[in-house]
């Protein structure tokens, strides 16, 4: 087997036009290239004959169009194969019954690539074939049988198709060439008849091999791979200061999936600069094999998201929201904080999708803050509804689509950085690609052009050019071939090296073990890895392994292949992160910063009891929430959440009531006409609650409710007819509250004549308790606040409606006969001798609050810390956990807090 770098003397020696180098990857070729220009321009060379260095796909290419110049066949892309294989599936029997087409047709291409190149014939196994193996069989013959009908060739069989070629041509003794084919693994059948095929046309082939070098081998363990990564960029960063053209390989088993965590410790190490300027445009001093699907970078999804906006009119409230906020978009920055408050309006719905027309709404309502997106959203929403009608072949969507995102004002008027650029074009580039499925797919609509559009953005793996760094981050697969002078491989525990199996499910498991198909038996991954290892070992001088000893709470070994490798001999100190950086140089300031401005007289609060009972919970939620207007973003849920469905068992139990003047009308009343009185309340409630929101519950889940509500108005009549005498007073009466200089919009759910007085009622479709209407700060005062504001009442009293179940909780005055009732759970009603008392005792913990609340006290003081603090939205405003995490650690003698609950900043 040639050596690599007998290769590039070959290469340089002979006429470089007169030998092809084929590679299994790109990379692979570039960097035989790059060394072997490196070389010439070691000898002094000006001019010198391109070195014909490719990977394989593109020499097949090559080599087919040279046998077909007129273009008698079409040779299938691997995007239009995928289609292809989806149409088939999905017209079959089975095909309707899979949920996910698209990932099946993945399986079932790599099946079809892996059957052609190892030579499968499953005519061999047909009695041992089961319903997967079967129905495989079936969508191949109809794959094969259609490409043959359409003249169409499909990659994993174009070698064939060479093979085929070769032999009814001549060629002249100038046309013979050496063919050299460098870094293959194992060749598979398919590749050496290839290979012989050429042979037999008079081409010489060599093989050649990576290099081959006198290696030392260590190994490092790790606490854990966040742990291993920091390591190995320290250790790289100190090898690369020492010696800047040190040629430096790391090897990341998984990189496809922790390419974000490797270049977040990467840059952290290397340039902390871009860590604190994610902008920074300048070429990092390291390079990633591994790039991103092009869908995942933000310029490009900002894009699919207004296509998928258009195709479907709707976008999930998270999909709107980075829409609206996404800098992508002509008048962006001018407009970022007005597109975040529509963001915030939009959210304040509470729903998970978001209609287009809602969003035109909302626009329009919102216009005077948002001029250049309110000017375009009418041309742009016509614009959608004349492209929505429309069915045109997919080369024809490529104008409509790129127009729809034009007049949306993508991709914005900023100027684009470097990578963003280059992200452009690959879009556009791919979205004129839409042309080569006109054959396969014919007139499609805009949501099938949308659709097929993103996939393939998924499937395109993009990363924008840059010139050649010394330090490469590499997969497994792609060192194999490379040199380095040093080389590092991470993460080699005993669960990640030997990989584990991966047999394609719709090929007979014993024909992948025999054929010896890569990762499919465990067998074929051990010995795979121990030729990698070996690789490793010839491609640098120095070759460190490592892995690390936690996953989260699993303890992991290494791999059997590195545990005979000595410990390595380097100590690495680890550097502290920007972040640690920034902690320690920070330099502390105490401000004592616990009262806010004075409540104006005359002035009206929102919120109501609620500012009492935040008042009460923590002063600074208090003033925050109810005199700084601060509150969180609503999240989304489907259907009615807990809350929606309180306000509307509360809008239905308001319209029973109004119907029921008392027991005694309830009494008289038939069940025929209870039963047409419930049911009148809740459609009543239902429908008013439909008028605002037509698309807040669907059809069936409205049955649902119908059922449910009905249910609770029958359990409450039921335990209402158990009762004293009473009269219905009022229901959700509206006033204008005032208490202790706080003036506020009230509206009690209740009050019921009883006993010569008014009996305020409340009710709770959660958890209630007495006792949380009382104490020094009570959780609940809403209650003793209508008490105190309503004359000649006689008691409070909540009716509990959680699940259904009706219970009575509250306090009566004992001056009135004892509360009846034949519920068990009235017990929970108390009897006060002195309601008075009870009174005088209420209004003065409320105007205590009500004083401190008017003052402006704002002080960080939760009654119960953290319950209290557990659902706040302010934690991040008021730091209540910092401030706290200090007072139990050691930092607390130093009195960062005292009894005055003195607000901690850090500068």
């Amino acid at each position: 087997m040639t050596s690599r770098s007998e290769l590039l003397e070959r290469l340089a020696e002979q006429n470089a036009c007169k030998m092809v180098v084929i590679t299994p990857n790109r990379r692979l070729a570039q960097d035989l290239r790059r060394e072997y220009d490196s070389a010439q321009l070691a000898r002094n060379l000006l001019v010198w004959p391109a070195a014909d260095i490719l990977p394989l796909g593109s020499f097949v290419d090559r080599e087919w169009q040279a046998l077909d110049p007129d273009q008698e066949y079409l040779v299938l892309s691997a995007a239009q194969e995928l289609i292809l294989w989806q149409e088939i599936i999905a017209a079959s029997p089975n095909g309707k019954l899979l949920r996910n087409i698209g990932a099946t047709a993945r399986l079932v291409q790599q099946a079809w690539n892996q059957a052609v190149r190892y030579r499968l014939d499953l005519d061999h196994y047909r009695g041992a074939l089961n319903q997967d193996v079967t129905e495989y069989h079936v969508w191949s013959q109809r794959f094969r049988a259609q490409c043959d009908k359409q003249h169409w060739i499909d990659q994993a069989r174009l070698p064939d198709a060479i093979i085929s070629a070769l032999g009814k041509r001549s060629l002249q003794p100038g046309q013979i060439k050496t063919i050299v084919y460098y870094g293959f693994d194992q060749p598979s059948p398919q590749l050496i008849a290839l290979f012989e095929a050429f042979a037999i046309e008079g081409h010489a082939i060599i093989e050649a091999g990576g290099p081959v070098r006198q290696s030392s081998a260590y190994q490092f363990e790790c606490v854990d791979a966040e742990c291993e990564l920091r390591m190995i960029a320290t250790r790289t960063r100190d090898l690369s200061t020492k010696n800047p053209a040190l040629r430096i390989g790391v090897v990341v088993l998984d990189l496809d999936s922790r390419r974000d965590m490797v270049e977040r410790i990467f840059d952290d190490v290397f340039e902390p600069q871009r860590v604190l300027d994610p902008a920074n445009d300048r070429q990092r001093a390291y390079n990633i094999s591994v790039g991103r699907a092009l869908l995942d970078f933000p310029l490009i999804h900002t894009a699919q998201l207004v296509m998928r906006l258009a195709s479907q009119q709707k976008l999930s409230l998270t999909e709107l929201g980075s829409l609206l906020r996404s800098p992508f978009a002509t008048g962006a920055e001018v407009e970022q904080q007005a597109r975040a408050q529509l963001d915030a309006s939009v959210r304040s719905r509470r729903r998970n999708v978001v209609k287009l027309s809602t969003l035109q709404v909302l626009i329009e309502r919102q216009k005077a803050n948002l001029p250049e997106l309110h000017r375009r959203i009418g041309d742009w929403v016509t614009l959608v509804q004349i492209t929505a009608k429309q069915r045109q072949l997919p080369s024809a969507w490529i104008a409509s689509i790129a127009q729809l995102l034009k007049s949306w004002g993508w991709p914005g008027d900023r100027s684009l950085s470097s990578e963003e650029y280059q992200t452009v074009e690959r879009f556009r580039a791919e979205l004129a690609h839409l042309t080569q499925f006109d054959v396969i797919l014919g007139k499609i609509n805009l949501a099938s052009a949308v659709n097929l559009l993103s996939q393939n953005l998924t499937d395109v793996v993009f990363q924008a050019e840059t010139t050649y760094t010394s330090i490469q981050i590499l997969g497994a697969l792609e060192a194999a071939g490379l040199e380095f002078d040093h080389l590092m491989v991470s993460g080699l525990t005993d669960e990640a090296w030997p990989i584990v199996p991966q047999p394609n499910p719709f090929l007979p498991l014993k024909w992948q073990r025999i054929a010896q198909v890569p990762g499919a038996t465990a067998e074929w991954n051990l010995e795979f890895a121990k030729r990698m290892y070996r690789q490793w070992l010839g491609a640098a001088t120095a070759l460190e392994c490592s892995y690390p000893k936690r996953d989260g709470d699993r303890e992991l070994q290494a791999s059997p292949l590195i545990k005979y490798l000595p410990t390595a001999p380097v100590v690495i100190e680890l550097q502290s992160t920007v972040e640690q950086l920034i902690f320690t140089a920070k330099r502390r300031e105490y401000l004592q910063d616990n009262q806010g401005l004075p409540l104006p007289t005359g002035i009206k609060v929102r919120g109501g009891t609620q500012v009492f009972k935040n008042q009460a919970a923590c002063a600074f939620r208090a003033y925050a929430t109810h005199r700084l207007g601060a509150t969180g973003l609503e999240g989304s849920h489907d259907g009615l959440d807990a809350a929606e469905r309180g306000v509307l068992a509360h809008a239905t139990l308001a319209c029973l009531m109004q119907k029921i003047a008392s027991r005694d009308s309830l009494e008289s009343l038939s069940r025929e006409d209870k039963h047409q009185i419930i049911d009148e309340s809740v459609k009543s409630a239902l429908n008013r609650l439909l008028e605002r929101d037509p698309d807040v519950i669907s059809e069936e889940f409205a049955k649902l409710e119908v059922m449910r509500l009905t249910q609770l108005c029958e359990n409450l009549l039921e335990q209402e007819l158990q009762r004293e005498p009473f009269a219905v007073k009022a229901v959700e009466e509206k006033r204008v509250m005032r208490f202790a200089g706080i003036e506020w919009d009230g509206q009690i759910d209740r009050i019921d004549l009883w006993r010569s007085g008014n009996l305020i009622i409340d009710y709770k479709t959660g958890k209630i308790s007495k006792n949380a209407l009382q104490g020094e700060r009570p959780d609940e005062p809403q209650l003793p606040l209508y008490a105190l504001t309503t004359e000649a009442n006689n008691g409070v009293m909540y009716i509990g409606l959680q699940n259904g179940d009706i219970n009575y909780q509250g306090f009566l005055s004992s001056k009135v006969e004892q509360f009846r009732s034949n519920n068990t759970k009235s017990k929970n009603i108390e009897h006060i001798e002195h309601w008075e008392h009870q009174l005088i005792d209420w209004k003065r913990v409320l105007t205590r609050l009500a004083e401190d609340f008017k003052a402006g006290d704002a002080s960080v003081d939760p009654k119960k810390f953290p319950q209290t603090c557990e659902y706040c939205e302010l934690k991040a405003v008021c730091r209540v956990r910092e401030i706290y995490g200090m007072a139990d650690g050691d930092e607390e003698e130093e009195g960062l807090i005292d009894d005055s609950n003195q607000a901690l900043g850090e500068v």
